[in-house]
């Protein structure tokens, strides 16, 4: 099972940091819409609160500390538990969508990133995620999103490099 982040980067940041996903751009949404289709989702608590009733056709689950009963979704307490669930589907990718927690905790076990490329600083992103390490990735796929009407957008997708030992 192919463990997939996504994020999203502001290109006109000075600090160049990845930010969750508190944002709703259509082309953005549909495009992962179809990446994760049928395969379960994993989010913080903050991230499925800003999702109207979460992701549909596929499984959701919220990671808190807190007791949750979230509508619609299996609640965890830690990502080890969510990963374990998850593998019992037997899917060939998760995706693990924010916030800040969830991303430090996924950083270094992820197989895939999924990043969207902002070109504006209009979008409302509240929350910084930690930095990835993407000379640890090579880039297998980038897309463009937008038109002149609209905030330009370029989803990339990149692979974990793997050590040939």
């Amino acid at each position: 099972m192919e463990i997939c982040l996504v994020c999203v980067r502001v290109a006109n940041r000075a600090d160049g940091t990845a930010h969750a996903r508190r944002w709703h751009d259509a082309a953005e949404l549909s495009y992962f819409g179809e990446v994760a289709r049928d395969h379960p989702v994993v989010m913080g608590r903050r991230t499925w609160e800003a999702l109207p009733g979460g992701l549909p056709g596929r499984q959701n689950i919220v990671l808190s500390s807190q007791k949750l009963a979230p509508k619609g979704a299996i609640h965890c307490e830690s990502l080890p538990e969510a990963l374990t669930l998850v593998s019992v589907l037997k899917p060939a990718r998760v995706f693990l969508l924010g916030g800040a927690g969830l991303f430090a905790k996924a950083g270094s076990i992820a197989d895939r990133l999924y990043v969207a490329r902002i070109g504006s600083d209009e979008a409302e992103i509240d929350e910084s995620a930690p930095d990835i390490d993407l000379r640890q990735f090579a880039l297998a796929d980038r897309i463009a999103r937008g038109d002149e009407d609209r905030m330009q957008i370029v989803v990339e997708e990149y692979k974990r490099l793997r050590s040939m030992h």
